[in-house]
């Protein structure tokens, strides 16, 4: 059996920064990293990348503060003073648009506050709490990192659409295993 360990490092450490939806691994790297002959035949390290991509893909429930740091590390970097996106619709560290945050302010009226005050780190993660339990109740109870992270890219069908699968793998890599 390879050790977990080894599988994590092995997506970790052989990830393309140019290509993040992808990870690229060499026969060569996928051998180190399991001690093996990296002039092994390419047949023989098929199963292991195999047992790479099954073990990376198990999880699917995360805290919702972990959730909400990958959000902001994908939004904005990580950035507390973030520049506007989207041709200046979405603003602040988590990149909210005026129409996320009057549907959370559907949901939460107690959250207050003016759509500039997305531009606050700690009242942008209000209004996504507002607007999961509005569009995603049961997967914001569960910590559902995927359906959360669509939905937050890509609007209340967002879990649905193709166009939010980059999205989320993005976010996945800003997860802890």
């Amino acid at each position: 059996m390879i050790p977990r360990a080894s599988v994590i490092a092995t997506i970790e450490c052989e990830s393309s920064a140019a290509s993040r939806s992808r990870t690229r691994c060499s026969a060569a790297a996928i051998a180190r990293s399991f001690e093996l002959d990296p002039r092994a035949p390419v047949a023989l390290l098929l199963p292991i990348v195999s047992v790479v991509t099954r073990t990376e893909s198990k999880r699917k429930v995360w805290p919702i503060a972990d959730i909400l740091r990958a959000l902001h590390q994908v939004e904005s970097g990580g950035r507390i003073e973030a520049p506007d996106g989207d041709g200046g619709l979405a603003i602040g560290p988590l990149q909210i648009h005026r129409a996320y945050w009057a549907d959370a302010q559907k949901q939460d009226p107690q959250l207050g506050g003016a759509y500039e005050d997305c531009r606050n780190l700690t009242y942008a993660e209000r209004v996504v709490r507002a607007y999961m339990q509005r569009h995603a109740a049961s997967a914001w109870a569960l910590g559902e990192a995927e359906t959360i992270a669509r939905i937050h890219n890509g609007g209340p069908q967002g879990k649905d659409r193709a166009a939010t699968l980059g999205y989320w793998q993005s976010v996945r890599r800003h997860l802890p295993d």
